[in-house]
């Protein structure tokens, strides 16, 4: 089911959904990935994320893309050149400009996250609105991956 439509649900409707979307994904989650989740929204996606951030950390810990990451990092002038930081560091800043944006148009409170974790939201934009945005994105991209060539390739 699409977003604007579970947004226009009554408030008591969508607590029936989501609670048998979980039920479901939970099912799913147990039986394919072997795995035991009570949500997706909130069990499963606190145990994906500090799995990525257990695996991520490992990062810093290989110097091959430890000096890979400070010439990364110097081509595009950022100080933070630690290999788990540059892992994610476009996705997580358009992510973090997208949701602003949204706060900004939203007009129901913000979704429950796992604590230390930033909901990510996407805001309702018309193409005119949001071309700037993704060409701001496009260009940004398009620099990552020029400086970042030979540490993606390892």
């Amino acid at each position: 089911m699409n977003n604007k439509r579970l947004m226009a649900m009554p408030a008591g409707e969508l607590k029936k959904w989501r609670a048998a979307d979980d039920a479901c994904f939970a099912e799913a989650a147990g039986k394919h990935l072997g795995l035991t989740v009570t949500s997706q929204r909130g069990d499963y996606l606190t145990q994906l994320n500090a799995a990525l951030d257990k695996s991520v950390a490992t990062l810093d810990k290989d110097e091959r893309l430890a000096q890979l990451g400070k010439r990364f990092g110097a081509c595009l002038g950022i100080s933070d050149t630690r290999p788990s930081a540059l892992a994610g560091r476009g996705r997580s800043a358009f992510t973090k400009q997208a949701t602003q944006v949204a706060k900004k148009l939203r007009k129901r409170p913000l979704p429950k996250v796992p604590e230390g974790r930033t909901p990510a939201l996407m805001p309702p934009l018309k193409p005119e609105q949001a071309k700037p945005y993704l060409e701001k994105e496009i260009k940004a991209a398009l620099k990552d991956l020029e400086c970042g060539k030979s540490f993606y390739a390892a």
